[in-house]
């Protein structure tokens, strides 16, 4: 999931340069941000965070569709965020911020932040970021890549600024002489040579529009680019009707129905050139079929303008908006319609009654995962979304359907073909609009974050690990070293001497660490399993993640224990002998388990409770476990039957790490240390460990997170990962090891 936290702006007073606007922004102070889809207040750990390696983009309210500029200046320096650059790309939009802010409109900024680590603080805690101390509840995120950074018309935040110096490229000249395309491009503060293909051809657009707007007009003078021009124009549907356009109060009109055109000259006395008032009208034609294109796309017909509800084609029309301004008014009479409501969510009314859509959405996305069962589906929703969610309208849901819904609730529509890069875009677009408008239970990230977080933490519980049986846990606060200890007394109660006096004893200790690190992978959602509907696959991957969750722990115990780091178990200390497993070979176990003592020579008085063996001796140990009667001899008629004495006493615990020559751990390496012979007498772990697993925070289930920002052409990525570390108890006395060699 992505940060986007919104911080006011201070437009300062505006300054001419040649150019285009130039802004600075003070993005980020150091502080705590209230972001959506977090349950807690959210600091940026600025000493780990990075820039995106491109150019950072300035957008409009975080739509990726609409781009304001780009900065060419940027400063992290530990405590606060710094942006310098220009408001580049042409529109309506940059100069309506401009015009806004020189009207004493506070305009406000929003950074976005992806690919972070969090790391919660809990209530009470205290941590120093940025130069500064937070106390918890709250979420640092570390590691995040600052990629873009939004103008909005509203905020939450007042500790920053940012200040426009205002110049219109649009109005730009030299004497009075046009500039060449070339000249226009880089008084946009861009470089041609490194534009896109579609990037020029819009931009040369643009620029054509003007010079043919200049060309109309007495004396050259240049229009604003890309706006219709002066009067009124009026088409028909059918095409028949007639389109009026004035220039200098010059009046048009033509019929499609006929070659004829009337031209009647203005106040001025000059008149305009048949040529150029046609290219007019074809323009005015085809700006008001996009103008209407773009109202149905967002499924607007209504918007508010100067205080009153206007038709919104009309009024683009009448106002001369180029397509920007509208794509703008859509959008805001979107957020508009969802900040009315009591509560931002979509909501689907049914027998259920009204429930959320995107939690409806959710629970129909998590019942097409083969790990997500009834009882994981009733744990994680209400009976109202459960009942939504199995409806015919959900019936065979799939990716695209998904995504579909998701446009369709931002009061967009796509017709294009499901199975295009564009179709994935629109839906990424999409959801940041429901974002930005509040409607979070809607976004495509938070729908498969928390699905994905619910299939792999299934997939991982499921798994048969035994490091919960054999080693003790213990919370980490950090990934420094934690020290475990363990006192050992030297001596014990003397008996009182006739003056009275009790005699002082002497403790030692014995000493371990351990120390966290982070273990994870990530697991996309590619563009060719949206278009090809794909489910099935990101079923198994999703599935094996969780798995590999669960085994990266018991991996890194077993490599321990069986590598035997640190000479553990050694003759010095002990608790290494080489008898097999029989019922004699044990009874010596857990004689030498008996023998052991602390550094202060006491006796550890903590019985053996756990046998454990890999898979070859999995049913001797059962044996020894379950049976009354063990047979002790060397063959089968020379058996004796004896008494088990050991039924009951030691629980068997059996894995395959121990003995399997064909394990290979993450790295593709085979674990040194196995042995299909060797045995371990264990003490109960919540006694005494013979290792400690530490996780910090004392989480011991993945984190699964993901980043609005992927999500687009290329799919979507989440990530899982566990923090943790593992290592040997301070007490050599909590297990005798045989190698089982006789």
């Amino acid at each position: 999931m992505a940060i986007a936290a919104a911080l006011p702006i201070d437009f300062l007073q505006a300054s001419i340069e040649a150019g285009v606007p130039r802004f600075e922004i003070e993005a980020y102070n150091g502080g705590l941000l209230r972001v959506a889809g977090f349950d807690a207040p959210v600091v940026v750990d600025l000493a780990s965070a990075t820039f995106v390696d491109h150019q950072l983009p300035i957008l409009f309210a975080h739509d990726r569709s609409v781009a304001l500029g780009h900065a060419d200046q940027r400063r992290n320096d530990g405590r606060s965020i710094w942006l310098a650059g220009l408001l580049s790309v042409p529109g309506s939009k940059r100069d309506e911020i401009v015009a806004a802010h020189k009207s004493g409109y506070r305009w406000q900024a929003s950074i976005g932040a992806k690919d972070f680590r969090r790391q919660p603080i809990g209530p009470g805690q205290s941590v120093t970021v940025n130069g500064r101390s937070f106390t918890g509840p709250i979420i640092v995120a570390r590691g995040a890549t600052i990629y873009e950074t939004s103008i909005l018309p509203i905020g939450a935040d007042s500790t920053t600024s940012v200040s426009i110096a205002a110049a219109s490229a649009a109005d730009s000249t030299e004497k009075g002489k046009s500039m060449t395309f070339e000249e226009w491009v880089k008084s946009l503060g861009l470089v041609l040579a490194q534009l896109k293909d579609e990037q020029r051809n819009e931009l040369q657009a643009a620029y054509d529009a003007k010079q043919l707007a200049a060309n109309a007009q007495p004396g050259g003078q240049q229009q604003s680019q890309q706006q219709m021009p002066r009067g009124n124009v009026a088409a028909g549907a059918s095409g028949n009707g007639t389109v009026g356009a004035a220039a200098n109060g010059q009046t048009i009109a033509a019929g499609a129905s006929h070659a004829t055109q009337q031209v009647q000259a203005g106040a001025n006395g000059q008149a305009t050139s048949t040529d150029n008032v046609l290219d007019q009208i074809a323009a005015a034609h085809e700006l008001a079929g996009q103008i209407r294109a773009t109202a149905d796309q967002y499924q607007v017909e209504q918007i508010e303008f100067n205080g009153r509800q206007v038709n919104l084609v009309a009024t683009a029309l009448r106002e001369r908006w180029n397509l920007d301004r509208v794509r703008f008014e859509c959008i805001q009479a979107q957020m508009a319609r969802h900040s009315h409501q009591a509560a931002p969510a979509i909501h689907v009314v049914g027998r259920a009654g009204n429930v959320d859509r995107g939690q409806v959405l959710e629970a129909c996305l998590a019942r097409q995962f083969s790990v997500i069962g009834s009882e994981e589906l009733e744990a994680g929703y209400s009976e109202q979304v459960l009942e939504a969610s199995d409806g015919r309208e959900f019936r065979g849901f799939s990716l695209q359907q998904l995504l579909d819904s998701v446009i369709r609730a931002a009061g967009r529509h796509y017709s294009g073909s499901r199975k295009s890069n564009e179709f994935v875009e629109a839906a990424a677009i999409a959801s940041d609009q429901l974002v930005a408008s509040g409607v979070t239970s809607m976004s495509l990230s938070n729908i498969f974050e928390n699905v994905l977080n619910k299939v792999l933490l299934t997939a991982y519980m499921r798994v048969g690990t035994v490091w919960q049986q054999i080693c003790g846990n213990r919370p980490l606060s950090d990934f420094k070293p934690h020290g475990m200890y363990r006192l050992n007394d030297a001596g014990g109660f003397q008996q009182v001497t006739h003056d009275g006096q009790l005699k002082h004893i002497t403790l030692t200790d014995a000493k371990s660490s351990v120390q966290a690190n982070t273990y994870g992978a990530i697991l996309g959602v590619t563009r060719q399993d949206i278009i090809n509907d794909d489910l099935g696959a990101l079923d198994q991957r999703a599935t094996i993640l969780g798995r590999m969750g669960a085994r990266s722990v018991e991996e890194k115990v077993f490599e321990l224990l069986l590598a035997n780091t640190g000479n553990f178990f050694h003759t010095d200390n002990a608790n290494l002998i080489t008898p097999a497993l029989t019922f004699a070979g044990l009874s010596t176990g857990v004689a030498t388990f008996g023998k052991m003592v602390d550094a202060g020579g006491s006796p550890i008085l903590v019985p053996p409770s756990i046998l454990l063996t890999g898979v070859t001796l999995a049913e001797t140990a059962d044996s020894l476990y379950q049976d009354k009667e063990f047979g002790v001899g060397t063959s089968a008629k020379a058996q004796e039957r004896i008494n088990n004495t050991h039924k009951g006493r030691y629980k068997p615990v059996s894995s395959p790490y121990i003995d399997n020559t064909a394990i290979r751990n993450a790295a593709g390496e085979a674990l040194s240390g196995q042995s299909s012979t060797a045995w371990f007498l264990l003490a109960d772990p919540q006694d005494m460990p013979v290792i400690v697993v530490g996780f910090v925070n004392g989480r011991s289930v993945p984190y699964v997170e993901s980043s609005d920002s992927v999500f687009s052409k290329l799919g979507f990525e989440t990530r899982a990962y566990l923090d943790f570390g593992v290592a040997f108890g301070p007490d050599k006395a909590a297990a005798v090891k045989s190698s089982g060699g006789g």
